[in-house]
């Protein structure tokens, strides 16, 4: 299988002068860590030299905490990601018609440059027990921020009692706090 990694994708606020003049008062940014080019202008804007090959599978993945990712969205249609917090890869000779069958949930390692299947994780984690280790970490107030901007995110926790530990959510609320999910997410006794 041939990979293209384009990056880790992270969230920015730009500066007012640099908003586009239609832009929505809520829309968001994200830029690649390595150079900081932003998403749009790396993929809208780039009349001359496309970011993506025509037909190849782009898909964004979360970060698990090992050094590997967690796949979620799987698509030859660009536009139907946005990576926040996430890597972004190009799966050049993928052939069949099914992407996002075929590499949802899967784990991709860039030091390998492979798809792996993801292990087989079964417990749950309490919420309640996610809170007292993320206190713990002392990254409560992390927490709070991160939910003042990542509203979807925040909606699923609210709305869950368990997570489990290869849950996209769960792994994107701790990556995003900056905690370690092999701490917060571990089976609870």
């Amino acid at each position: 299988m041939s990979i293209i990694n384009h990056g880790t994708w992270v969230r920015y606020i730009p500066d007012p002068d640099d908003i586009p003049e239609h832009a929505p008062t809520n829309a968001l940014y994200v830029r690649r860590e390595s150079d900081l080019v932003d998403w749009y202008q790396a993929t809208q804007l780039a009349v001359v030299t496309p970011m993506f090959g025509v037909g190849n599978v782009i898909a964004a993945g979360a970060p698990v905490g090992d050094g590997t990712y967690k796949i979620g969205p799987a698509t030859r249609q660009f536009t139907e990601i946005f990576p926040i917090n996430s890597v972004v890869i190009e799966i050049t000779d993928y052939l069949g018609v099914d992407p996002f069958a075929a590499f949802n949930g899967k784990i991709y390692d860039p030091v390998a440059g492979a798809i792996l299947e993801a292990p087989a994780v079964e417990y749950n984690v309490p919420r309640s027990v996610i809170v007292e280790r993320i206190n713990a970490a002392g990254k409560m107030n992390q927490l709070k921020a991160f939910f003042n901007s990542h509203e979807f995110e925040k909606e699923m926790w609210y709305a869950n009692q368990v997570f489990k530990p290869s849950s996209a959510v769960a792994l994107a609320i701790v990556a995003g706090i900056g905690a370690d999910p092999a701490v917060i997410l571990a089976e609870a006794p």
